[in-house]
């Protein structure tokens, strides 16, 4: 019996050293704070239980006494195995990802995939009970669409977004940069850079901008789309945009999805990578300089006093920074797979397709960067703040900005708001004048559809007059646009304005700050009417804007006559300095 064990051991050791330590739920229901379902998780949670098992055999050798009992040993065979592949699968991912996308291997990543996807279903037929089977469909699924995505014949192509958080808009920053990424059957063929304001200079089409751009540009392009608080509809408007430009419409180009990223994935690189000169520019960038350098390049850079393409010093960085991941030992490979896991799970990685099954799995694992719906038959509320930057410099990377919000049930279940923003601007005056020019900020404040507010302080007033007669011109209206527009209402004594957003009450306002100031936007309104009941569960739900990190503060009442189980008393308290993704918080309503 020894030697019939002794393999599984040797199986089971390599995948105890390499499990994925992830961050815990709170164990106190009262803060509890629910985090995106991610693949990695369930399936190393399964090899630590296998983990235990594996201590447990030698205490439990009597099991196997007779062909009953070797049958079930079986069963615990076949489970580690599976687990044994799916691990080897993924650390061939960790460590030759890169080769495999850059170097001409894409076929064997897809039989890497098609291996996974294959262990994953064989732990799904075992009906291991300590794996949700919803978990494994998610993670079959997703395979499957991955996989039916590469294994298209002829060449794709995916859109990169890079977003400057400094220059703040509504999907986590202005995408003033973009790739052109080309892919065939899984390996990455050719990789552009180039300016966002490129394309837009063979665009056709004259559409309307947005009202609350119109003080800044005369037409709407791909440049500005992303004005969406909603990733997957400013992935839409983008690309559609890019694939109207002659650039790309000559070719019929169209591109299979879009994928978000900021800088804060570069300086995770930067850190592992080191310092990377870049000679024809006399700069040497790291983790720590790299925003404040290539922001000062395209401002005021060589390139763009003779006339040059400003955003080609990333085209340069491009190829460098490629060879160097190509150079990294095994483990900073493994140490940068698990920095871009924590990426996306933060909202600093944000993917949209085209094809509805890879994209209805990076829905599943809140990937997609999608606005939040409360479940059906739930009661609750919502809450997201979303910044845009319009004409304010490099402001942003001056704000530190913190929420505020106190909601109070009353006894007819009304949930009455109390929220308050806080912006400070921190720029200095003996730096750049991109970064201590005054933040004008387009602030959007969503919450549940048929919120009712009631007043509104600390807005910015500001007239908007459009720099030509687009009725006159001959300019078209977007119907996505339209449609939102249509439902804006002005609230002229607030300087404020409503209108409906993905499904959710918008109120909006100009918050603008000068450098060294300090201001406050407070706003009053009523959200959810509730069905006061023992027992009531409540969800209240935050999302988070890409690329900002404010603190958060949540206190919520309830109403006379009741209390909180969690606290057991009539108030619970939330704090965090920072925002997850998304912050989900269920309380339960009892009677005193």
């Amino acid at each position: 019996m020894r030697k019939r064990i002794d393999p599984i051991l040797r199986d089971i050791k390599p995948i105890t050293r390499r499990i994925i330590e992830v961050k815990k739920l709170p164990k106190k229901p009262r803060k509890r704070v629910r985090l995106p379902k991610k693949l990695a998780r369930p399936l190393f949670v399964a090899a630590l239980a296998i983990l235990v098992l594996a201590v447990s055999i030698s205490s439990i050798r009597f099991l196997f006494r007779d062909e009953s009992r070797q049958a079930s040993f079986g069963g615990l065979k076949n489970l580690v195995g599976a687990l044994v592949g799916i691990s080897s699968d993924v650390n061939k991912l960790k460590a030759e990802g890169f080769d495999f996308a850059f170097k001409g291997r894409g076929e064997e990543l897809i039989v890497i995939l098609r291996s996974l996807r294959a262990n994953v279903l064989k732990l799904d037929a075992l009906g291991v009970g300590f794996i949700d089977k919803s978990t494994l469909s998610t993670a079959s699924g997703g395979l499957e669409a991955l996989i039916t995505l590469l294994d298209k014949p002829g060449e794709q192509h995916l859109l990169i977004l890079f977003l400057n958080p400094s220059e703040m808009r509504p999907i986590g920053g202005f995408a003033g940069s973009y790739g052109d990424v080309t892919l065939e059957r899984g390996s990455i063929k050719n990789i552009k850079i180039n300016d966002i304001y490129y394309p837009d200079h063979f665009l056709s089409k004259k559409i309307t901008p947005p009202i609350q751009l119109q003080t800044v540009t005369v037409d709407w392009g791909a440049r500005d789309a992303a004005w969406f608080f909603d990733f997957p509809t400013s992935a839409r408007k983008t690309t559609e945009f890019i694939e109207a430009s002659q650039i790309y419409a000559k070719d019929g180009v169209r591109f299979d999805g879009a994928i978000a990223i900021n800088v804060k994935i570069v300086e995770d690189i930067l850190t592992l990578t080191g310092p990377i000169k870049l000679p024809e520019y006399g700069l040497t960038l790291t983790k720590d300089n790299f925003l404040e350098e290539v922001q000062r390049e395209v401002e005021e850079g060589r390139d763009k006093q003779v006339g040059e393409n400003p955003k080609r010093v990333l085209g340069s960085l491009a190829p460098i920074l490629i060879e160097r991941l190509h150079q990294l030992s095994s483990s900073d490979k493994n140490t940068l797979a698990l920095a871009l896991f924590s990426r996306v799970a933060n909202k600093d990685i944000q993917l949209y397709f085209r094809d509805p099954k890879v994209e209805d799995f990076v829905t599943k694992v809140n990937w997609a960067g999608e606005v939040a719906s409360l479940p059906e038959n739930v009661s609750g509320d919502y809450l997201a703040v979303v910044d845009a930057n319009i004409a304010g410099g490099k402001t942003d990377a001056r704000i530190n900005q913190s929420i505020k919000l106190k909601s109070k049930i009353d006894s007819s279940g009304q949930v009455n708001n109390y929220l308050a923003v806080t912006r400070r601007h921190f720029g200095k005056d003996n730096e750049a004048p991109w970064y201590r020019a005054k933040n004008q900020n387009f602030i959007k404040i969503f919450t549940v559809p048929k919120a009712e507010l009631l007043s509104l302080t600390g807005a910015t007033p500001k007239d908007i007059s459009p720099q030509i007669n687009y009725a006159s011109a001959g300019y078209s209206r977007d119907p996505l646009l339209e449609s939102l527009e249509r439902t804006r209402k002005n609230i002229s004594r607030y300087n404020a304005e409503a209108y409906l957003e993905s499904g959710k009450s918008v109120f909006a306002a100009w918050f603008s700050t000068l450098a060294g100031e300090s201001k406050v936007l407070e706003v009053d309104y009523k959200s959810t009417q509730l069905s006061l009941a023992d027992g009531m569960k409540y969800l209240f739900i935050l999302d988070k804007q890409s690329g900002v990190e404010s603190a958060f503060q949540y206190e919520l009442v309830a109403p006379a006559g009741y209390r909180w189980q969690e606290t057991n008393g009539s108030t619970f308290a939330y704090k965090g300095d920072t925002i997850p993704a998304r912050l989900e918080l269920e309380l339960t309503l009892v009677r005193n």
